[in-house]
């Protein structure tokens, strides 16, 4: 089983990892960590690649941190997009 987890650098975000942490143990479960940059135009490609870069860097850390030494196995990717919701 896999548990999907959005990530953003929030108060909120902070209390869904710990969620994450008990869910995953209980059902033996791997976690995906995913952030998405929106692109928007006239945003210059350094910018967004620097966004993106520490978006990386703050999951790399949560995995190392959080869920490493909970035992429970991690993967994380940053998603560039146009789109927005909402």
């Amino acid at each position: 089983m896999k548990i999907l987890l959005y990530c953003k650098n929030t108060e909120g975000n902070m209390a869904a990892l710990d969620i994450a942490v008990e869910q995953a143990k209980a059902f033996n479960a791997s976690i995906q960590m995913v952030s998405c940059i929106l692109e928007k135009q006239g945003v210059p490609s350094e910018i967004l690649e620097e966004a993106a870069q520490k978006a990386a860097k703050k999951m790399q850390e949560y995995m190392v941190d959080i869920f490493a030494p909970a035992g429970i196995s991690c993967n994380s990717e940053v998603i560039v997009t146009t789109t927005s919701i909402g």
